[in-house]
């Protein structure tokens, strides 16, 4: 008849702890890895409202589009992150057209060199050609509405307040430009 031993010795604490560690340093190094600054060069650091909206404006892929009054989302090719974000833009531009904002969907290439540092990204420019919003959609692993920047400036927007925010300090998911 086999014999079973039910006692917990002092190695097998030391596995469960030797585990819990491995496991716990792996989890950090993989989120820590996809938590990345959306502006790691500080472009945005001395950019007024104005002079982002100007900048924007001459970006070959909007130089042909009426802005005011829209809401552009940019992205770049092959951006995994803009996996991620897709339910939240939907939602947002459901929101924007909702608010009487026209929708533009820019998506740049690998080598572009502008004043955007990172993507997904979202710019909302009121009627009056003035800047409501710009910066990362949310911030966080999961680009989710529920810890959403843009929101919260069409919501104020929509009740009258403009806070020509540019939200560069943030952390999440988002591709280097």
């Amino acid at each position: 008849m086999p014999v079973s031993n039910n006692k917990v010795t002092s190695i097998h604490y030391l596995l469960f702890v030797l585990w819990l560690a491995a496991t716990l340093f792996a989890a950090h190094y993989f989120i820590s890895a996809r938590l990345v600054a959306f502006d790691p060069d500080n472009r945005l650091i001395s950019v007024n409202s104005s002079e982002l909206i100007e900048q924007m404006a001459q970006l070959s892929v909007l130089e042909d589009n009426e802005l005011t009054n829209t809401l552009i989302h940019i992205t770049s090719e092959n951006c995994a992150c803009s996996i991620y974000s897709k339910k939240h833009k939907q939602d947002v531009s459901q929101q924007a057209k909702a608010q009487g904002l026209s929708v533009l969907n820019v998506n740049l290439p690998e080598t572009y060199n502008s004043i955007i540092p990172s993507t997904p990204a979202a710019l909302i420019i009121d009627n009056t050609g003035q800047l409501i919003y710009f910066g990362p959609y949310s911030e966080g692993l999961a680009c989710s509405s529920s810890n959403g920047y843009i929101e919260l400036a069409m919501q104020n927007y929509q009740q009258g307040y403009s806070a020509n925010l540019i939200v560069a300090d943030s952390k999440g998911c988002y591709c280097k430009v």
